[in-house]
């Protein structure tokens, strides 16, 4: 499998924005990551085959008024998506080593307490 990594990276070489999701999913038998990108005014949903890392689907939403004000900030200002997180390229190779081994098979960013 081409891994989280070259699956994000297949979908930011198309899209310009920030990897909110990466699922592992099997559809009908194939195996695939589906990549979420957001930026300012539209999120763009990707399905990359898993072995050969082609796209199957992609997808663009323009987002709502109150999505895109997530993404300029709430009203103190503070940004949705600071520039210090850890890369959506980062966090699968972080979270194995912080573990004893294993499979990632979701990687999402999670934004619950602000």
């Amino acid at each position: 499998m081409i891994g989280f990594e070259k699956a994000s990276s297949v979908a930011l070489a198309i899209s310009v924005g920030q990897v909110t999701d990466i699922e592992l999913s099997n559809d009908d038998g194939r195996q695939q990551y589906e990549v979420d990108i957001r930026e300012k005014e539209y999120e763009y949903d990707y399905e990359i085959d898993a072995f050969t890392g082609d796209v199957l689907e992609q997808d663009r939403d323009r987002l709502g008024d109150d999505d895109r004000e997530m993404n300029q900030g709430g009203v103190d200002g503070t940004q949705a998506v600071p520039e210090d997180l850890i890369a959506a390229e980062e966090a699968p190779e972080i979270a194995l080593q912080q573990s004893n081994g294993g499979t990632i098979v979701e990687l999402d960013l999670d934004d619950d307490d602000g």
